[in-house]
């Protein structure tokens, strides 16, 4: 998507004042904030257990590439490690630039049972 050098970082795709560069497409940000906050805190209150690399999460997205062109794009996340008592402390991010122009954001939880859209 043409970031290097870890200009697309953390602080980057939430935006955040101290970012150097803002990534997520202004409108699109905050879904993409609380979307992420009611995944987690679902998860977090329904099941025992989470298990790692199993379900996971996606929303679709707008950003802002380095060029200035906008991209429409599925950020998929699955849980990498959970402490001892089952919490997520790390996930893992797949990317992936999508051919789609709704400006809508997209959200899923993808369970190994079921499908939640």
């Amino acid at each position: 998507m043409g970031y290097e050098n870890e200009e697309f970082t953390i602080p980057a795709i939430n935006n955040a004042d101290d970012a150097p560069y803002k990534v997520i497409r202004p409108e699109d940000l905050e879904h993409k904030l609380r979307y992420d906050y009611i995944v987690l805190f679902h998860l977090m209150n329904n099941a025992d257990e989470i298990p790692t690399l199993k379900d996971s999460y996606e929303i679709t997205m707008r950003i802002i590439a380095k060029d200035g062109s906008i991209k429409r794009v599925n950020r998929q996340s699955y849980f990498y490690e959970t402490n001892e008592d089952g919490y997520p402390i790390s996930q893992l991010d797949v990317w992936k630039i999508v051919p789609n122009d709704s400006p809508y954001v997209t959200v899923s939880l993808n369970t190994a049972v079921k499908k939640i859209s």
